[in-house]
């Protein structure tokens, strides 16, 4: 009995075999060509893919500020960095004023390479603003948004509508819209022809 338990083991052993080594080299070359022909498309979609990344982070952020200014009755406030007169691709959530303490910062230019603050010179506003072309890439007085405690974006206890524009090399377009009676964000994509949210 033990010797036909042991020949059957071994007769087992040896009909079970691994892979040849050409088995494993054409598997190998196939999974290269793959990988090469989604490299390229992958590459190309890059820009997009950090603009979308922007655009969404942005308007989380102001969200959070204004979900803070809510939950700890004090204003806070998003302010766009314009040195100079042109927008250095940064933008800080600060407590109290414009110069108050700093609670995030954030560098589009070195988080989400290829991406701008910028209107792509198109003359058309999203729908729930009046018609032309906007007047910058940030159209907020003084390129700051005030989220009062009520959560509503302010000037002076004033409501103020406003868009910040985010754009790539490629040309694609994103507004985050903010209504100031409500403090409502919401982000439109720029079709070439129209608005879409």
């Amino acid at each position: 009995m033990w010797q036909k338990m042991g020949r059957s083991w071994i007769t087992n052993l040896r009909n079970k075999r691994g892979f040849t080594l050409t088995e494993l080299m054409v598997v190998v070359a196939l999974i290269g060509v793959a990988a090469s022909l989604g490299v390229p498309s992958f590459v190309s979609s890059l820009p997009r893919i950090r603009l979308k990344g922007a655009t969404r982070e942005l308007a989380s952020d102001i969200r959070y500020a204004r979900s803070l200014s809510i939950a700890n009755n004090i204003v806070h406030w998003v302010v766009f960095e314009k040195p100079g007169g042109a927008f250095n691709q940064t933008y800080t959530i600060r407590q109290l004023t414009v110069t108050g303490p700093v609670l995030k910062t954030v560098n589009l230019s070195q988080e989400y390479i290829g991406t701008v603050i910028g209107t792509a010179g198109i003359d058309i506003r999203p729908p729930e603003f009046p018609a032309g072309a906007p007047s910058s890439a940030v159209t907020f007085l003084n390129n700051d948004v005030q989220l009062d405690q009520l959560g509503r974006a302010t000037k002076g206890g004033v409501p103020e509508n406003g868009e910040v524009y985010l754009t790539n090399s490629d040309g694609d377009l994103y507004s985050v819209t903010i209504l100031g009676s409500s403090g409502r964000v919401k982000i439109y994509k720029w079709t070439g022809t129209s608005w879409t949210s």
